[in-house]
Parts: structure tokens; C-alpha cells; sequence
């Protein structure tokens, strides 16, 4: 019986101390500040919160990548070149019955 219950204990043990470290391991973000300071944080600041940053994992390997604020005049000229780029495809659609498969082409 003595036995039984070691094992039973042991098993709560491992399995507390497993899943506690899974409850410790947080989000972890790095950026690099305007005065050029690495900084690691379990949270990224408001006034921080508009520069590039990384998300890191448990073992500290990049996971997902928040790109740095545009500013207006950046994000004026992505929305004209996305229009540009919606009419250029719209123009160089063919017509569904202009489609020709590959074989009638070259017949």
C-alpha cells in the first residue's frame, strides 16, 4: 500500500510541478526602443506599442512580428497602390468568354 501511494504522490508531484511551469510561461515581446535599447517585456507599453516588435515563445524564438506604425502619409500611398493594383488586374482579366484553354491556343 506504501508503495501505491508513493506512486500515486510522485505522479501529483510531476504533474503539479509540469503544469505549473506552464502557468508561469508568459507572452514575451521584444522591440527596440528610439534610443536603440533592446527591450524584453512581458508587456509593451502604450507609448512603446507603435514601434516593430516581436512576440517570443517559452524558448525565446520569435513567433509573431508586429510591424511598426505607418504614418498617414504611409498608409495614403499603400491604399492608392492597392487601387492601383485592384484596376491593373481588372484590366488584364480576360473576358469569360474570351478564355481560351492552352490547346485551342496553340492549335
Amino acid at each position: 500500500m506504501q508503495a501505491r501511494t508513493f506512486s500515486v504522490s510522485f505522479f501529483l508531484v510531476c504533474f503539479l510541478c509540469l503544469s505549473s511551469q506552464s502557468a508561469v510561461a508568459k507572452k514575451m515581446y521584444r522591440w527596440v526602443n528610439e534610443n536603440g535599447e533592446t527591450i524584453f517585456s512581458d508587456q509593451v507599453p502604450p507609448e512603446q506599442s507603435q514601434l516593430r516588435r516581436e512576440s517570443l515563445n517559452e524558448k525565446g524564438r520569435v513567433v509573431e512580428v508586429t510591424e511598426k506604425e505607418k504614418t498617414k502619409e504611409q498608409q495614403a500611398i499603400d491604399n492608392r497602390l492597392n487601387a492601383l493594383k485592384k484596376a491593373q488586374e481588372k484590366n488584364h482579366r480576360p473576358a469569360s468568354g474570351q478564355r481560351q484553354s492552352a490547346a485551342q491556343h496553340f492549335s
